[in-house]
């Protein structure tokens, strides 16, 4: 989808989540009328190599109404529990969320996002509620455009309290077949780029005998 965090993600999931040894066992359950029409419950577990118990989280997703959807999630063994209620569909592209921990109503955090052909417009805010009194919230706002094989974006963090700017940052991607090229600029000191190269079968192949070393793997 057309957001700024589109921008540049084959580069960070391979950095950072493209390869996994983890023992991971998940469960997907469709009540499908056994308790209610539109009742999902979802479950996972996962051991990570050689370090100490296992953790886990489970969900609990049900459809209210048409496009309004409330969540549960929970993670173990903490126990701390999420719930949402998001709405979807009162305008074409537009969605918006309610979220925090039932606990601990400063948690709670709106989020809103908009697309629209090849672009997309996200706003989060943060830290509503302070005691028992609404705030000025933290608003964390992006937007991006894709044209084709080209992508531009924006983004900043805003106090509104203070009408103060925090973080902000720029970025730009190219695409050009196999290769994806990006690049950010973030506080006008920070700048990072990548380059992604998509290998295909017709990068892997070999005239005659196969190397030595695959050749012993494949035996």
């Amino acid at each position: 989808m057309p957001f700024f965090g589109d921008i540049a993600k084959t580069a960070k999931d391979l950095i950072t989540g493209g390869f996994s040894y983890d023992n991971k066992y998940s469960c997907d359950v469709k009540t499908a009328g056994i308790v209610s029409d539109g009742l999902k419950l979802s479950g996972a577990v996962v051991q990570k190599n050689g370090e100490g118990d296992p953790t886990g989280s489970f969900k609990l997703t049900y459809e209210l109404l048409q496009d309004l959807v409330v969540e549960f999630e929970g993670a173990l063994p903490s126990g701390k529990v999420t719930a949402s209620l998001s709405h979807a569909g009162a305008v074409p592209g537009f969605k918006a969320s309610l979220s925090g921990q039932p606990a601990d109503v400063s948690t709670a955090k709106l989020a809103m996002q908009l697309l629209r052909s090849g672009a997309g417009v996200k706003c989060d805010m943060t830290e509503i509620v302070s005691g028992n009194s609404l705030n000025c919230p933290k608003v964390d706002v992006s937007a991006a455009y894709f044209a084709g094989d080209v992508a531009l974006g924006v983004s900043a963090v805003v106090d509104s309290r203070t009408g103060t700017l925090g973080k902000y940052a720029v970025a730009a991607q190219v695409k050009a077949e196999e290769h994806t090229l990006a690049a950010s600029l973030a506080d006008m000191d920070t700048v990072k780029a990548s380059w992604v190269m998509a290998v295909g079968a017709s990068h892997l192949s070999w005239t005659g005998a196969p190397p030595r070393a695959w050749s012993a793997c494949t035996r």
